[in-house]
């Protein structure tokens, strides 16, 4: 079994309308085009196992935008889509594909929050508490062949 997780991380805090392009392209560049090109440089390890998956860790700000974050809305948003188009095609080599879509992680990128942090786990062994529930949220494999209307 082989296992790829994704789990970009950057975050400027840009607005689309107001951030420096640097920022955002930055947001794009990590989690759209980080996550293919660390996806794409594992293939052939995930296709020489005869069950294999990919995790992309995701956010609710997938579904959802702010404001003040709006470049990494975006970005998450991409990288969603990314995500479902990555599951169709490594679905003939039998990779699953799926998103764990959480929806706050007790970060650097979230020290500027003014919200309770989280309880931390007190040993290895104890259940981890480190972030609050997350979704696992993944589409039906399918192929994405058009019907006919």
């Amino acid at each position: 079994m082989a296992i790829l997780v994704n789990n970009a991380g950057t975050s400027t805090g840009s607005s689309l309308l107001t951030g420096d392009l640097r920022d955002i392209r930055l947001e794009m560049d990590t989690h759209f085009l980080g996550t293919l090109a660390v996806t794409r440089a594992f293939v052939p390890q995930l296709t020489a196992h005869d069950h294999s998956a990919v995790l992309n860790i995701l956010s609710v700000l997938s579904w959802v935008s702010i404001p003040r974050s709006g470049a990494y809305c975006a970005a998450k948003s991409a990288e969603w889509s990314l995500t479902n188009a990555l599951r169709l095609e490594l679905q003939p080599q039998g990779t699953q594909v799926s998103a764990l879509h959480v929806g706050y992680m007790d970060t650097d990128m979230t020290r500027h929050l003014d919200i309770p942090s989280p309880a931390r786990p007190t040993s290895p062994s104890s259940p981890s508490t480190a972030s609050r529930p997350a979704t696992l949220r993944s589409s039906p494999t399918r192929s994405a062949t058009p019907s006919a209307s």
